[in-house]
């Protein structure tokens, strides 16, 4: 079987970010690319720090490539609000909830009690789609340990361990890690499906061997078998109202979602090909899940009766409570962006938007529940006019 592997460059890239706002990513990780550019006199640092290697579990053991999960993604027609077509992009394989990376790392020299307590509050991020709930992760532990090779006992360890285990042995001195600080929510509602639920479709492995097409009430599911939403279905239904929200009140919204210097608010919020966005619109477990089978066949456009050859089956859930929550991983959001987003969940709550497919065959639609206020309307256009000025 294939084991899972992820190169310690992905965790690079993190570490310098969180190291690059403490003022010490050229200390430990070396010059930058941009550090070079534009200045002739500039020198490059090598990096002091070495990430060598790493090591993926889950359980204890490794990650068998049986045990990840596919999803795929497509992208929203900005019109239709509904899949765009021929937009469907290549499968994306993620971990378990619970998997563990060991990061492995060497410096020649000793650690500052500066760079040791910066080391330990690293909040460490992984893969892509972070923006779409995926890649969080937290720092478990970080030991340390010292290797004296002009010492007899710093050699007899090099000589009687290699790998990982060398570094079992050595890095024995534990390093509180900090507790990550919580992101800051935008919103957090629950809401309740009212008619029906379908996102997405992976093919159920008994529909298919029966020769029908089936499809599961959200495009994936966890080892307990319960629905989920994605992040990036919800991410795409929300992008794609807050474009006709601002359209539809003459503001400027990009068309390709590349707005050069000047982002559009929809792509400050939920990125470009060019920019990360601001939000981070995570997955949900559907609560409570009530589900059905519920079989269709396709018409045929002559005759007006069934056509043949196109049975197929959908497995939807009919009932259930799911969590929208949005936090911030980038600037404070202006006035008008806030208003935005309670727009959003306005025109959500009150049927507008409805969340999945089969939205115009009655299914999609979902309340706020638990007592939550409905956000109020407010004058929108004023606020995107005042802070374009």
């Amino acid at each position: 079987n294939q084991v899972v592997y992820v190169p310690a460059t992905s965790l690079a890239g993190s570490l310098r970010a969180h190291l690059a706002h403490l003022g010490l990513d050229r200390v430990l990780m070396g010059s930058d690319v941009g550090d070079l550019q534009g200045d002739p006199d500039a020198t490059s640092v090598p990096s002091a720090l070495r990430l060598v290697g790493t090591r993926t579990t889950l359980g204890g053991g490794p990650i068998q490539r049986s045990r990840l999960m596919s999803r795929g993604q497509t992208a929203i027609d900005r019109h239709r609000g509904a899949a765009d077509a021929a937009t469907l992009r290549a499968e994306v394989e993620s971990v378990p909830v619970g998997a563990k990376v060991l990061l492995y790392g060497r410096i020649d020299r000793d650690l500052t009690a500066n760079e040791r307590a910066a080391l330990g509050r690293w909040p460490p991020s992984l893969g892509g789609n972070r923006t779409s709930g995926m890649g969080a992760a937290r720092l478990a532990s970080l030991k340390v340990g010292t290797l004296d090779l002009s010492t007899e006992a710093g050699l007899r360890q090099s000589l009687k361990h290699a790998g990982p285990a060398l570094w079992d042995a050595v890095a024995t001195q534990e390093i509180a890690a900090a507790p990550p600080a919580p992101p800051a929510p935008v919103l957090d509602l629950r809401f309740q499906i009212v008619d029906g639920l379908l996102c997405g479709g992976d093919s159920d492995s008994d529909a298919a061997s029966s020769g029908s097409r089936a499809q599961v009430a959200t495009h994936h599911r966890r080892e307990d078998h319960a629905p989920w939403i994605e992040g990036s279905t919800l991410k795409g239904i929300l992008r794609g109202r807050a474009e006709f929200i601002l359209r539809s009140i003459g503001a400027r919204v990009c068309d390709d979602r590349s707005c050069g210097g000047s982002p559009c608010i929809p792509c400050r919020l939920f990125g470009s090909t060019e920019r990360r966005g601001a939000l981070i619109v995570r997955e949900s477990k559907i609560a409570g899940a009530v589900e059905a089978m519920r079989t269709h066949v396709g018409i045929d456009r002559i005759t007006g009766g069934a056509r043949r050859n196109l049975l197929f089956t959908e497995q939807i859930v009919m009932a259930g409570r799911f969590t929208l929550r949005i936090d911030l991983i980038g600037d404070a959001l202006s006035t008008a962006e806030r208003a935005l987003c309670d727009a959003i969940v306005r025109d959500i709550h009150d049927g507008y938007v409805g969340i999945g497919s089969r939205v115009t065959r009655g299914l999609g639609t979902v309340r706020l529940v638990d007592g939550q206020p409905v956000p109020p309307l407010g004058n929108l256009a004023t606020l995107v006019a005042e802070g374009a000025s």
